[in-house]
């Protein structure tokens, strides 16, 4: 079913299952069920059900470092872009204080070098100190 989801192009359908998994996670005391709803809207593979589960802050710390694995290449895609908006930015850093991964550290100095922003600059270079330090590689196999 979530291999279905992943690729449609129904926008509408991707929405419903994510909302359906969310409440699935929000009405259940089962953390078997907790934890399959969030690795079901993880494995779609998109941005808007990535970012709702890396802001979650009722989302274990373990299920948003698999998520971050999972969909690390949407990570890589956003880091691609040739600018970030403020909140792709905090994303980011955020995604990188959970689960701080080497791969992102060239484009992520390229934005730091590229920003005029004292702010985002210090934002930028503590997650680049916490990749140096904590950093593993991108799990790109799923």
């Amino acid at each position: 079913m979530v291999k279905g989801i992943r690729n449609s192009k129904d926008k509408n359908e991707k929405l419903k299952f994510i909302q359906s998994s969310l409440e699935m996670f929000d009405n259940t005391e089962s953390q078997r069920l907790k934890d399959a709803s969030i690795f079901a809207v993880a494995e779609i593979r998109d941005i808007d059900a990535f970012k709702m589960i890396i802001t979650r802050n009722d989302i274990d710390k373990e299920l948003k470092v698999y998520t971050i694995d999972f969909n690390y290449l949407l990570l890589d895609e956003l880091l691609s872009k040739d600018t970030l908006t403020s909140q792709e930015i905090d994303f980011v850093v955020e995604c990188m204080e959970i689960h701080p991964i080497t791969d992102a550290k060239v484009k992520i100095v390229k934005f730091r070098d590229g920003s005029n922003d004292k702010e985002t600059i210090n934002k930028l270079n503590k997650v680049i100190a916490n990749i140096d330090a904590y950093g593993a590689n991108a799990v790109i196999k799923y």
